[in-house]
């Protein structure tokens, strides 16, 4: 029995001696480029298999893959970037939409710039501003209210 699991250990060292030699092959033929011939032994089905294969077919053929995966993640990457900036672009749109309704003195058929809408928003913000500051001081003193007049509206020539 003790011969036999020896004579079983042997060929475990002997297989694993081996299977660094074919390694260290493997990398320099990897490293050279060259077209490989493996023989296989199937001993279970008694057959014997021989390959081949080009090394850098098989580099070629694996780096696609990991490029396709990164490929389909920048898409979908992308993909979701577009879709925030859509978001972000219809909220902005209609934040503007809902400017240009709460300004006074815009006709309806006024197409306005973002610029524009936001410039005579701020002109309508001085002029509340003014107007609440003229009252605060007509309530301070006794003379009827006075207001400055509208200022022209900036679409006006």
């Amino acid at each position: 029995m003790e011969f036999g699991t020896q004579q079983l250990a042997l060929w475990h060292k002997r297989r694993k001696q081996q299977e660094k030699k074919s390694l260290r092959c493997d990398e320099k033929l990897c490293s050279s480029g060259k077209r490989v011939r493996a023989s296989i032994f199937n001993p279970a089905v008694n057959l014997l298999e021989i390959k081949s294969s080009n090394i850098e077919e098989d580099k070629w053929n694996s780096s696609t893959d990991v490029q396709s995966e990164d490929d389909e993640y920048e898409r979908k990457r992308r993909a979701t970037q577009r879709e925030q900036d859509r978001r972000r672009t219809e909220a902005l749109n209609r934040a503007f939409a809902q400017l240009r309704a709460s300004l006074p003195h815009v006709p309806h058929d006024t197409k306005l710039t973002k610029l524009r809408t936001l410039r005579i928003a701020i002109a309508y913000i001085r002029q509340l501003q003014a107007v609440t500051q003229l009252q605060s001081q007509d309530n301070h003193s006794s003379s009827p209210p006075s207001f400055p007049p509208p200022p022209l509206p900036p679409w006006a020539p």
